[in-house]
């Protein structure tokens, strides 16, 4: 009951349906936003003059979940792919897909044990990140390669004393 009164309280304080300021890059102007009632957030993107495209639903994500933390989320340079980091075990252990953003369904690629960290090479077709170690510190840089078994991903840096 106090809960209850708590929460709806606190609810009443905050700006539900909250959006970031959008980012510019290319035809697009991406932004991540809040819907009303919702829990995690939505990655958006709109095409100058166009509707608006979601491109990652973190609320339908989540559903199911005892636990969701949506990380990053980073579009490649031609805007056809987004990589993006989740967590749904609450370990700080994340998992990164590639979104077809023409389909909207998640590519077979996905990289565990990692940071949730991504950024995009220049050609788009693989990816930086950053895996952590057993005691959960981030030493090592690896680049992903689309279409690659994350065993094969090459090691770019390493911290030798994290």
């Amino acid at each position: 009951a106090l809960q209850g009164e708590l929460v709806k309280e606190l609810r009443g304080r905050i700006k539900e349906d909250d959006a970031d300021v959008p980012w510019p890059d290319g035809p697009f102007d991406y932004y991540s936003r809040f819907r009303e009632g919702g829990q995690h957030e939505l990655i958006c993107r709109r095409r100058r003059g166009g509707d608006e495209q979601i491109l990652v639903d973190g609320d339908a994500e989540a559903k199911g979940k005892p636990f969701f933390d949506m990380r990053a989320a980073e579009h490649a340079p031609d805007h056809e792919l987004l990589a993006w980091s989740s967590d749904d075990k609450g370990s700080e252990l994340y998992t990164i897909r590639v979104r077809d953003l023409a389909t909207g369904r998640d590519l077979d690629d996905r990289v565990t044990h990692c940071d949730g960290t991504i950024v995009w090479d220049a050609d788009g077709q693989s990816f930086l990140y950053v895996r952590v170690d057993d005691n959960h510190r981030t030493a090592q840089v690896f680049r992903h390669r689309l279409g690659a078994l994350e065993k094969d991903d090459v090691l770019v840096v390493e911290d030798l004393d994290p």
